[in-house]
């Protein structure tokens, strides 16, 4: 039995009764977990059952518009949906790393008086999926988990861990948050574009975490690439290529003239860099160099080899098909990806020159020949006219094999 607005729930296999002050309904079959108002209300089901709407209802689902998914006799396992986004009660609800939205989910009295026992509750598991659903979806869209396993084949709840991780690292609620905060301040439409640019990197990055960090503490994870992201946040202008510069102060000065203050241009105006910062850091860690170094030279790899420019020709690029786009961005992600792989490759020849040496001065010297192979066929594809899928898709391969190479 549980209490949720005012109406006493009984519930075994389906919900028998529903007793909402006055009035009594029977044999209602909701069959699941039934969220009313942001809040669990009941869960056991053997069948999935679909969400009843209704403006006076005590179903009634505000903002909730999927199907409930199947729960254990106990209610412990089950999922519950909201458009495209699907999270289990399962064990990813009951990491550490989710005890302060736990927390934050009730009145603060009573979050210190019964601290202990919070995580005792029946429907603790259940509270913190529906608080981290209504993050992502306000956060990154309705579409975010489905785009995510479309991209990855990985199981749903991969796609809550990513969206977590990306949030502690970058602190993109906050970034929200100030945004919000411009409210009558400045256009809803460059409002809406700054929270567009927040989505697309959290599509970017949930990938990226989902394919390199698919298992681990969360928190520990969390504090190591924060880490790494704060030892080079405000340092940006001095790492990245100058077209990587000139975009970023084109985007500030659009924004400020928008009436966006200054701070928060500035931190809207990154966010497409950011998407190399999880690179980074893993760069950093597999070679044993601090943040800042492994960003040196994985912008100035990036931009010898012209990869600065293929991002910014794909950005460009504008299809109405759907797989073009899941395409063009796993495009994208594999030019992420190879730039790590040669900034590798140029610590690694480094790490046998003199402290202070350019290291992607020396690794160009080394690997002259394929630099200029590659750097020829980019050019002709160039020359052939607007850039295309097809065409980023050969330049993609190109690049690949340079980085696969080795060569150091």
């Amino acid at each position: 039995m549980g209490v949720v607005n005012g109406c006493i729930l009984q519930y075994r296999l389906f919900i028998s009764r529903v007793n909402c002050f006055y009035k009594f309904y029977q044999s209602l079959h909701i069959g699941g977990l039934v969220v009313v108002h942001a809040h669990v209300a009941a869960v056991g089901a053997i069948q999935p059952g679909a969400v009843l709407h209704g403006g006076g209802h005590p179903f009634h689902v505000f903002g909730v518009h999927g199907i409930i998914f199947p729960a254990d006799g106990e209610g412990r396992n089950g999922e519950f949906g909201k458009p495209g986004f699907y999270i289990p009660g399962s064990e990813l609800a009951g990491d550490a790393h989710f005890d302060a939205l736990l927390k934050d989910y009730f009145p603060p009295l009573a979050a210190e008086r019964f601290a202990g026992e919070l995580k005792q509750h029946r429907l603790a598991r259940e509270i913190v999926a529906t608080e981290l659903a209504n993050r992502a979806v306000n956060l990154a869209g309705p579409l975010f988990a489905h785009r995510m396993r479309e991209l990855s084949n990985a199981p749903l709840w991969s796609s809550a861990r990513a969206f977590a991780l990306a949030d502690g690292v970058f602190d993109l609620s906050g970034l929200k948050s100030r945004i919000r905060a411009l409210d009558l301040k400045i256009s809803a439409q460059t409002q809406n574009s700054m929270m567009a640019d927040i989505a697309e990197l959290l599509r970017r990055i949930g990938l990226w975490f989902i394919v390199q960090l698919p298992t681990g503490d969360m928190n520990e994870t969390i504090r190591s690439y924060g880490a790494g992201f704060a030892a080079l946040k405000g340092r940006f202008s001095t790492l990245v290529s100058p077209l990587e510069a000139e975009a970023a102060e084109t985007r500030i000065a659009a924004l400020q003239k928008a009436g966006v203050p200054l701070d928060v241009a500035e931190d809207v105006a990154v966010l497409p860099l950011l998407a190399g910062v999880p690179e980074i850091v893993l760069l950093a860690q597999t070679r044993g160099v601090s943040a800042a170094e492994a960003a040196q030279v994985y912008f100035a790899i990036g931009a010898l080899v012209g990869l600065d420019q293929l991002r910014a020709l794909a950005g460009r690029i504008v299809t109405a098909d759907h797989w073009d786009r899941l395409a063009l961005r796993r495009i994208i992600d594999d030019l992420y990806s190879a730039q790590r792989l040669l900034a590798g490759d140029a610590l690694l020849l480094a790490a046998r020159l003199p402290s202070g040496a350019d290291a992607p001065g020396a690794w160009a010297k080394v690997r002259a020949q394929e630099i200029e192979r590659t750097a020829s066929f980019l050019s002709e594809l160039a020359a052939g006219g607007d850039a295309s899928i097809a065409k980023l898709a050969l330049a993609n391969s190109q690049i690949q094999k340079l980085a696969t190479a080795g060569g150091t």
